[in-house]
């Protein structure tokens, strides 16, 4: 390769990685890795052709051995038991938090399981308090009825 082998690798590097957008698997990430890696060495020195493709080839299958895994539970999406988001019905009963004030008439803002949420109350109930969640509120599936914590 030529004097400019470190951008060409680099480029490769980056279309590697816009690819593992569309074949998301973590397999083409490591590969853009390895580029980069081959890129780099390409900065530091000048290694013929031969030694790029060997420092690209190792560097991404080791990267693979070695971090696909880690990656994959890291980025892997995992529902907790019971934590069906559409299901609003069954979160009748749980607590959650108010995070903007509610008042009659006045929907306010909770945080349940992660996510904030519309909610509505027949009183005024301030930001920072505990709430029962009753369950949706009639006619709308995206606010939830809650009343404050029996204390």
């Amino acid at each position: 390769m030529d004097g400019h082998a470190w951008l060409t690798w680099f480029l490769i590097g980056i279309g590697l990685f816009l690819s593992e957008l569309a074949a998301p698997g973590f397999i083409l990430l490591f590969f853009g890795l390895g580029a980069w890696l081959a890129a780099l060495a390409c900065l530091a020195a000048n290694p013929s052709a031969a030694v790029q493709i060997a420092i690209f080839l190792a560097a991404s299958l080791v990267s693979l051995a070695l971090l696909r895994r880690f990656f994959t539970k890291i980025f892997s999406g995992r529902a907790r038991p019971g934590a069906e988001p559409g299901d609003m019905a069954q979160a009748g009963g749980q607590t959650a938090l108010v995070t903007a004030a509610i008042a009659p008439g006045a929907p306010g803002e909770i945080q349940f399981r992660g996510s904030y949420w519309r909610a509505a109350a027949d009183e005024p109930i301030a930001a920072g308090a505990p709430v029962v969640i009753e369950g949706p509120l009639p006619g709308d599936n995206l606010t939830f009825k809650v009343k404050p914590v029996a204390t």
